[in-house]
């Protein structure tokens, strides 16, 4: 996109042509979806992100606004949002592992949490997340020490506070 021209030397050998194809695929994955939910959408029930998106451009194209909520800016927004997802994910499990390694008392009390409010015959669902409040407060902690996109924010307490029950005291 920088230099375009570039695409006409040595197409191969730039990997253009395969940047190309990977960009028709995950195009063409995220319109299948998209198309999908305006097939099936339903305004009486919303069954995820999708669904609301297309509520809002709906409603957008009844006021004559189609410059910004727009199904081919939706299908690029998807992908845009899907990649750093991917790497993120792996990462943030990589630091949540480590510290479980570092702090496996904390991982005792996570895994009884769960086995308390799941159980052994199914999988956790969001559902259980609000029954799940040592577990989910220990995902944002790691989330928060090891945040992946720096803010320039201290992530420390400042202040003994206590939130929900848990005792968070200052850092010294």
């Amino acid at each position: 996109s920088i230099m375009p021209w570039i695409r006409h030397v040595f197409p191969k050998a730039r990997s253009y042509e395969a940047l190309m194809e990977s960009n028709v695929f995950i195009y063409s994955y995220f319109e299948k979806i998209v198309d999908y939910h305006i097939r099936t959408y339903d305004e009486c029930s919303a069954r995820n992100f999708i669904d609301l998106y297309i509520k809002q451009m709906k409603q957008e194209h009844v006021n004559g606004h189609t410059d910004c909520y727009n199904r081919e800016q939706f299908i690029l927004s998807l992908a845009d949002f899907s990649f750093p997802s991917f790497t993120a994910v792996g990462a943030q499990m990589g630091f949540l592992i480590q510290y479980f390694l570092y702090y496996p008392e904390v991982l005792k009390r996570v895994q009884a949490e769960i086995d308390a409010v799941v159980g052994s015959g199914r999988l956790p669902t969001l559902e259980d997340r609000q029954n799940l409040h040592y577990t989910e407060a220990t995902l944002r902690e790691g989330m928060r020490i090891e945040t992946l996109v720096p803010s320039d924010l201290p992530h420390k307490a400042l202040v003994d506070t206590e939130l929900m029950g848990y005792k968070i005291p200052k850092v010294r």
